[in-house]
């Protein structure tokens, strides 16, 4: 009937003699939950870790054997709840990381819930509900003295979301858990007879068969979210290999230069689209020069939009430079002064958004389809009205199980060609968007991980770089850019924190956000101090007025030499200020005053920064408006 409901598996089941528990031979526990009206069979199987406890449903043994369908498993919501006189506080990966504190009173605010590794792009979304900041990283946390536990979803974390809520919203409990989502619900839009639209809900026909794993790790030494996020570091590089990245220490900044921009153009009254250069290879090696010699020499630049068809143009799967910012021979001489300047350049390369055709790509064959099994159109949104931007063509998204051919000729003909001689590769888009292909045999979200995984080990001996990166790219990461400086706000959350970078301090080294397409630069500039990631800039060589009725005109103030002066100091402030700090974790982080905060490194270093327009003091100290103060602990 295309209803939605919610049953509870005390009620539903065990009070229904539906349940069942066997002792496995590995000395695991497997429950079986029988809803016996709803006609639906969850296996989950419960074990013990060296220092873990672990929850599995057994996706492959799930039974429908009545006419409903199963959609999502709330698993063990409840577990590690807090009650209505409990302090403690719970742990949600919003962006860079967000607190909720137990009894804040937010009921009237709207639960936290979000898909880990962002929203289901296969699935038609008419009009954003609100601009948010993606899950990159599948944990949560519940800090309650003694009771602290670090959650992690070890298996399928592609196919579940995080949800969060506090005491007087739906219960007396303050509690955070995961949503295991066994199908994919959506709204399709069909049109009708009279020029209307109807919109139904569909439930996809395919089911996760993998098991969905959750790893719970207490940590009652350190109960507070540095301890979660070094519990986490640990994690990653015993469980998903992410070893400490042979480049920590190397940066001094990042830079982005876009190269090339697709441009609208009629031609004899004919409109068509040409590829414009931004930043010519000539020019790009013009500014290094200006960069020798202060503290921007040595940066690591990421070159966007150099391969042919240009920046939003066509599929490339060739390797070969554009001609509009100088061609081959041109990228091949700024490859190699780069490299006797010690300077790091990664190509940046997307297969992920098509924009255009070209490249052996067919958007029948190769597109990832919705629910209704044609391509999965995707579109820019205005902002302001958070509803589809007509004036901006829609793209394609590649299936999944495709990527890996597209990525591997790639591959093969970038290291052929005068790119060869760049310092690594920048992936674009598989790292940090993971969907479904939902065409007939097609694959559900927690199988697309495992092949842009195959597509990335395929890179071995080329050092990768992410942008915006999931949890599953770490292990093939040298560098990290674009990484989420930041929480969504959601009204329910009281703080963002630095759990993102405090896990990956010690493994990976990181850029953030441009600065210079920040609302306020000085503010991300101190929260580059006080998170403790490289300063990034983004930014063209060229007439910046190229970029205006581009998809580029939204990046404002990109002219490189307007911003050289700026960027050169507050690199060097930031070297300065953060020196030995490289590779060292975070050890204590907290406001100390309104819009002031510390944080202390692993080496002894201490940054306080203030967001306030006026100087605060901090005990004996005063830190300056819109600045930081460095202090030195034994």
């Amino acid at each position: 009937k295309n209803n939605s409901f919610t049953v509870a598996s005390l009620i539903s089941s065990v009070n229904r003699d539906g349940y069942a528990a066997t002792v496995d031979p590995d000395g695991s526990a497997t429950l079986t939950f029988d809803f016996v009206r709803e006609e639906i069979r969850i296996p989950v199987r419960f074990s013990l870790g060296p220092d873990y406890l672990s929850a599995t449903i057994l996706g492959d043994r799930i039974e429908e054997y009545g006419p409903n369908r199963l959609a999502t498993v709330s698993l063990m919501p409840y577990f590690g709840a807090g009650g209505s006189e409990t302090e403690g506080a719970l742990l949600v990966p919003d962006g860079s990381g967000a607190l909720i504190r137990f009894n804040n009173g937010k009921t009237a605010a709207r639960e936290f819930g979000d898909m880990v590794y962002g929203s289901e792009l296969a699935i038609q979304r008419p009009f954003l509900t609100y601009p948010s900041r993606q899950i990159h990283l599948p944990v949560f946390g519940i800090l309650q003295g003694d009771a602290t536990f670090l959650a992690v979803i070890h298996q399928s974390a592609a196919a579940s979301s995080i949800r969060a809520f506090v005491s007087g919203k739906y219960t007396s409990y303050n509690n955070a858990f995961s949503e295991f989502i066994y199908r994919v619900t959506g709204s399709v839009r069909l049109p009708m007879k009279n020029w209307s639209q109807r919109t139904i809900q569909m439930l996809s026909g395919t089911a996760v068969s993998s098991p969905y794993e959750v790893r719970y790790y207490p940590v009652p030494d350190r109960p507070d979210y540095l301890g979660l996020a070094d519990r986490y570091a640990t994690y990653l590089a015993e469980e998903m290999g992410v070893s400490p990245s042979s480049a920590l220490g190397e940066s001094s900044a990042y830079l982005d230069l876009y190269c090339t921009v697709r441009r609208p153009k009629s031609i004899l009254g004919i409109p068509t689209r040409v590829t414009e250069a931004l930043s010519s290879f000539d020019g790009i090696r013009s500014l290094l020069g200006e960069m020798e010699g202060t503290s921007l020499d040595g940066a690591t630049v990421r070159l966007l939009g150099w391969a042919d068809g240009g920046l939003y143009g066509r599929f490339n799967t060739s390797a070969r430079a554009d001609r509009a910012p100088g061609g081959e021979a041109a990228l091949k001489t700024l490859l190699v002064e780069a490299a006797d300047r010690g300077v790091a350049i990664y190509p940046a390369a997307d297969l992920t958004n098509v924009y255009e055709g070209g490249g052996g790509f067919n958007r029948f064959r190769d597109s990832a389809k919705n629910l209704t099994r044609i391509p999965a159109l995707q579109y820019a949104y205005q902002l302001n009205l958070l509803i589809y931007d007509y004036d901006v063509r829609p793209w394609y998204l590649t299936a999944p199980d495709r990527y890996g051919r597209h990525f591997s000729r790639f591959l093969q003909n970038f290291r052929s060609r005068a790119s060869a001689g760049s310092a690594g590769l920048a992936i674009l888009g598989a790292g940090s968007l993971c969907y479904s292909d939902f065409a007939k045999g097609g694959i559900l979200r927690d199988r697309a991980v495992g092949f842009y995984q195959d597509a990335f080990a395929q890179a071995e001996g080329t050092p990768l770089m992410f942008d915006k990166a999931n949890a599953y790219a770490f292990p093939f990461a040298s560098h990290l850019v674009d990484v989420p400086t930041d929480s969504s706000h959601y009204d329910i959350t009281d703080e963002a924190v630095p759990f993102y970078q405090a896990a990956l301090r010690t493994l990976l080294p990181m850029g953030s956000e441009p600065l210079n397409l920040a609302a306020n630069p000085d503010r991300q500039f101190l929260r580059c101090l006080e998170y403790g990631v490289h300063p990034a800039f983004a930014w063209t060589t060229g007439d910046p007025a190229d970029l205006k009725d581009t998809r580029l005109n939204g990046v404002f103030a990109p002219d490189a030499r307007l911003w050289l002066d700026q960027a050169t100091a507050w690199v060097q402030a930031y070297r300065e200020a953060m020196a030995g700090t490289e590779g060292t974790p975070i050890v204590e982080h907290g406001q100390v005053a309104p819009s002031c905060f510390r944080t202390r490194y692993g080496n002894g270093t201490v940054i306080f920064v203030n967001y306030s327009d006026q100087d605060v003091r901090v005990g004996d100290r005063v830190v300056p408006a819109l600045g930081y103060r460095k202090e030195a602990e034994g």
